[in-house]
């Protein structure tokens, strides 16, 4: 009974530290426009020296940042909060964060398979 009692205390203490956050704008939560294409112009330099050096090495930034782009993605479909970053930040910003994460899942695959046919190429 006391573990019960006491992993109330715990969940009640963590959900009245969290309401703050949770009343404040959802803009505070989500990445800015800049973040997130500097993000993508990151991914797609660092999937360019990996594959300088082995042509595989972006598939290994493409696994972890797919899953994290379908976390994000998530969220971002999920109607309630979509609705409230469309009214706070607009419809331009749910486009543009769709964009820059397409892009970003996309060019460690793309830097790979060029490379890939270079290799091939030069034999």
């Amino acid at each position: 009974m006391s573990a019960l009692r006491s992993m109330l205390v715990v969940a009640f203490a963590w959900l009245v530290t969290s309401l703050p956050a949770a009343a404040s704008s959802i803009a505070d939560h989500e990445p800015a426009r800049g973040a997130l294409m500097l993000g993508v112009v990151f991914v797609a330099a660092l999937s360019w020296v990996m594959a300088y050096r082995r042509w595989w090495l972006p598939l290994l930034v493409w696994l972890p940042l797919a899953l994290g782009a379908s976390i994000f993605i998530g969220h971002l479909v999920d109607p309630t909060v979509s609705a409230v970053i469309r009214d706070e930040l607009g419809l331009d910003y749910l486009m543009e964060a769709d964009l820059c994460i397409a892009i970003a899942v996309v060019a460690p695959l793309m830097i790979a398979q060029s490379w890939m046919g270079r290799r091939e190429m030069r034999r």
